[in-house]
């Protein structure tokens, strides 16, 4: 998440404000493409993809969604990213004790509490707990060969021979595992915007620099019942609230 640098800024930045967000259907045309892109030489060598890979996809992906207003950038650039990142964030989970994969679930095995022991000096695993992550398998068969961990993941998934299955599960499994992860990016939406939201009213306060209201902003965001005072209370209230929260 982005924070507000100036007065005002806070509702015209931040993580989501102008993000574009992938349906599911939209997500696998992407990494099916991707997928078929990796095995044709044309397009994929020991080094990675070929230049225009990207243009090449935006065509594929038109040639379905026709209106989906994709760009090669930034939409599928952003996206690749980020699949990318989610990949190599489950590949490294799964490298270390104590973490594994249910692959009828498609889901990560865990116990909560080193999740998020763990997730906090590795953010990019940031929502991978508790929830589908139906193309891993593609993933790992695009990217396996280019990472560190792909002997590791090769072993742990046999998949080379079974990409035709993999997109008949995720079509099986489409209703319960899309519902899955996208009420989770939708929750994260929701805080992003709520803390937007608290940037903003706090913002609104004359002498609040910025770095006092990302104080405030953090303060009240962890604790729901200091939140509700500062919104319910008078507007000629709010600022000395704001005040004496910093002093503590």
């Amino acid at each position: 998440m982005e924070a507000s640098q100036g007065k005002g800024e806070a509702s015209k930045r931040g993580r989501g404000k102008n993000k574009r967000y992938w349906t599911y259907e939209e997500d696998a045309a992407l990494i099916r493409y991707l997928h078929e892109l990796s095995c044709d030489p044309k397009w994929k060598s020991e080094n990675g993809f070929k230049n225009g890979y990207m243009n090449k996809l935006e065509e594929l992906i038109k040639s379905v969604f026709p209106n989906c207003g994709f760009e090669a950038t930034p939409h599928i650039e952003s996206r690749i990213k980020h699949w990318s990142e989610k990949y190599s964030a489950m590949a490294e989970m799964l490298s270390i004790s104590g973490f594994g994969r249910d692959a009828e679930k498609k889901m990560l095995q865990v116990e909560k509490a080193v999740f998020d022991e763990w997730v906090k000096t590795h953010k990019k695993a940031k929502g991978l707990f508790g929830v589908p992550f139906t193309h891993f398998d593609t993933l790992a068969e695009i990217y396996a060969k280019d990472k560190a961990t792909g002997d590791a993941m090769a072993s742990l998934h046999d998949v080379s021979n079974n990409s035709g299955k993999i997109f008949e599960n995720i079509n099986d499994n489409l209703g319960t595992m899309a519902s899955a992860w996208y009420k989770a990016e939708e929750r994260e939406q929701r805080m992003d915007e709520k803390v937007n939201k608290v940037l903003e009213e706090v913002m609104k306060l004359d002498g609040i620099f910025p770095s006092e209201a990302l104080k405030v902003a953090t303060i009240l965001m962890g604790e729901e019942h200091k939140l509700r005072i500062f919104y319910q209370a008078p507007t000629n209230m709010k600022k000395q609230y704001v005040i004496d929260l910093l002093k503590k």
